[in-house]
């Protein structure tokens, strides 16, 4: 499951949840948010050593940083590359 780590005062990772919640829908899978902020978020942000949001975390790794455009996003859920 695509996990997309964001923050809630962010301009581009509303725009990233935009953009990974349509390519998901898109391809039938379920995308979960989580908030940078939140205990399980700060675990993920150190886990990862991340400087930046949003990020997408795809089978337990960094598969994105930034805001992709919908179709790179739906190649990447496909099992493409960023």
């Amino acid at each position: 499951m695509p996990l997309l780590i964001v923050t809630g005062d962010c301009r581009s990772c509303r725009d990233a949840e935009r953009v990974w919640r349509a390519a998901c829908a898109a391809m039938g899978v379920v995308l979960e948010c989580v908030d940078a902020e939140s205990t399980r978020g700060a675990a993920l942000v150190a886990e990862h050593a991340l400087k930046s949001l949003p990020v997408l975390i795809l089978d337990g790794k960094v598969a994105v940083a930034g805001v992709p455009s919908t179709d790179l996003a739906c190649r990447i859920l496909n099992g493409g590359t960023s």
